[in-house]
This record gives structure tokens, C-alpha cells and sequence, in this order.
């Protein structure tokens, strides 16, 4: 299979909000390096200057109806991508906002840290407009790599250390899944585009590949049984940082889930749907049950997000555009 990158002005145009952002992380971290007596606080609203530029931009495009695909279909910006594209930027705008006092704490690395989010969010955002196996990996570990900073933030707070390292490393372990998942299934297809695997036939490599794919963006939303990371995570991550793990991850890893169910796996709707009620039955029963013990307020809230997670799937497993509308 070849592959045919060509970069147009039309091209330019559907990723203008991506390049803004990147443009902006640029000039955030210049202003921190270049400018060491920079108050760090103002950091913080130049991010939120830049986020509120690329959510007007969204916004714009849905008003405007503008879509298409670039890169060969690597990417495509439809009305679903903008709808998480906004998603993720305002859970990012709300999450700075919130750090600003938090940030105050922290004796080094204050404009670093803004950096990361803003990092992550663009990696969710191309998240949200991935359109085949290969985007799909780059872009949701992109936006993990900032995570994997940021949970472990507090560098002198042992919970913090002990969640990073965890995060990290079932992160790791669920990239591995979610890579050989995707080499299975292109070398049972040959192809990587999500449409175009649609018209595959069902062979035990590709049932496999997908069921690997579906346990790495399980990890990600952190549905049960792939729930593990969650708790020691959220308990030792800085708050804002709990909050924005909670929230942005998930809207971006549903975006993949919708495009692999409703467009790779059409034809296997059945057993899909089957998949996806079982989880959701974990999740919400293993949730709830869990979390009426906890007398932490993070783990009792990672518990309950995770049968929250549970709902949303029952939402997706009806297979109606309704439900995933819900």
C-alpha cells in the first residue's frame, strides 16, 4: 500500500485551528524561556486567549458547514469531529482557569505546565478527526505524553509519583495493545482507511485486532475491566488535572469509538453492540458498588466516572444514531 500526503490550501484551511494552537504553544513556552520574570499567572490567560481563538474558529466552521478530509483521508473534519473538537477545547479552557490558583503551589515549572495541557488538547483534537488506523495511534498517544507529565506533576508528593508511574505504565502496556491491534488488522485487510475496512471479511486476525483496539480505547475511557489505572491516578494527580483526565480523554477517545463502530464495524453490528452492553454492565455495576465505599473524595469520583462510563456506552450500544447522539 502507498501513501499520498499532499498538503493543499484546502488542506490549510480544515487544520487552521490545529495550526493556531500549535503556533500559540510555541509562543507560550517562548515566553517562559526567553522571559524568566514573566508572571506565570499570565501565562495562563494568553492560554485561554489562544483556546478561546480556536473555539470561535470551531464554532465558525459549523456554523459555516465547512468540511472535508486532508492528508489522504488520514483526517477528516465533519460535523461529529467539530462537535468533540469544541468539547475538548472548552473542558481545556475551564480546567486552566481552574489551575491558575493551584499552579501558585508549585515551586518549579509553572509555564511548563500549561504548555502540556495545551499540548494535550491539541492531540485530542486531532483525536477527534482521525480517520484511520495509523491516525488514530499517533494522535491518541500525542496526547497521552502530556498526561503522563502532568499526573505526575507534584514531583515531591510520593501519591503523585506513585500515580505517574502507574499511569505510565499501563499507558504503555495499552499502546502495545492498541499497535499490535492495528498491525492484525492491516494485515488482514491491507488497508487502514476506516471505510475502506468496512468491506472486509470477518477472519479470527481481524476479530482479533479489533478486540485488541477495543481493550487499548477501553483503558482510555477507563471502562471496566480496563478500569485499573483510574483511581491511583486520580487520587495522586494534581486536582485540575483529575478534573481535565475526567472530562477532555474520554470525548476524544468516543470520537474513535463512533468512527470504528458505526463506520469500520458496520457490517458486525451484532457483536459489537454485545461487546459494548457488557461493558457497560461492568462498568456501571463495578462503579457504583465500589465507590459507596470510598471515603476519599477522588477515588469516590473516579469510581462513580467510571459508571458514568457505563451509561454513555449503553448510549453507543443501541446503535442508533439517536443513542450515539445521547
Amino acid at each position: 500500500m502507498t501513501f499520498s500526503l499532499t498538503l493543499s490550501p484546502a488542506d490549510l484551511l480544515l487544520m487552521l485551528p490545529e495550526l493556531f494552537l500549535t503556533l500559540w504553544l510555541c509562543v507560550i513556552l517562548a515566553i517562559d524561556f526567553s522571559l524568566p520574570r514573566f508572571p506565570k499567572r499570565n501565562l495562563a490567560y494568553l492560554s485561554v486567549c489562544g483556546l478561546a481563538v480556536v473555539l470561535a474558529n470551531l464554532v465558525w466552521f459549523d456554523r459555516a458547514g465547512v468540511t472535508g478530509a486532508l492528508f489522504n483521508r488520514m483526517f477528516v473534519l465533519d460535523r461529529m469531529a467539530i462537535f468533540f473538537k469544541i468539547f475538548v477545547v472548552a473542558s481545556t479552557i475551564l480546567v486552566i482557569l481552574a489551575s491558575i490558583d493551584y499552579v501558585k503551589r508549585f515551586k518549579f515549572f509553572k509555564g511548563e505546565y500549561y504548555f502540556l495541557v495545551l499540548m494535550s488538547a491539541l492531540g485530542m483534537m486531532f483525536m477527534a478527526s482521525a480517520n484511520d488506523l495509523l491516525s488514530i495511534f499517533i494522535t491518541l498517544e500525542f496526547s497521552t505524553f502530556g498526561f503522563y507529565v502532568l499526573v505526575a506533576y507534584l514531583r515531591d508528593d510520593p501519591a503523585s509519583n506513585e500515580a505517574g508511574l502507574k499511569f505510565f505504565i499501563l499507558g504503555v502496556f495499552a499502546a502495545g495493545l492498541l499497535a499490535y491491534g492495528i498491525s492484525l488488522v492491516y494485515g488482514e485487510t491491507g488497508k487502514i482507511v476506516l471505510s475502506d475496512i468496512a468491506s472486509a471479511q470477518a477472519t479470527p486476525g481481524l476479530i482479533i485486532g479489533y478486540l485488541l483496539i477495543f481493550a487499548a480505547l477501553g483503558f482510555k475511557i477507563g471502562a471496566a475491566p480496563f478500569h485499573s489505572w483510574i483511581p491511583d491516578t486520580y487520587h495522586g494527580a494534581p486536582t485540575p488535572v483529575t478534573a481535565f483526565l475526567s472530562i477532555a480523554p474520554k470525548g476524544a477517545a468516543f470520537a474513535i469509538l463512533l468512527r470504528l463502530f458505526f463506520i469500520s464495524l458496520a457490517a458486525f453490528k451484532p457483536a459489537w453492540v454485545l461487546l459494548l452492553v457488557l461493558a457497560s454492565i461492568l462498568s456501571m455495576t463495578y462503579g457504583n458498588i465500589v465507590a459507596i465505599a470510598q471515603k476519599n473524595i477522588k477515588r469516590l469520583l473516579a469510581y462513580s466516572g467510571i459508571a458514568q462510563i457505563g451509561n454513555i456506552l449503553i448510549g453507543l450500544a443501541a446503535g442508533t444514531k439517536m443513542g450515539s447522539d445521547a
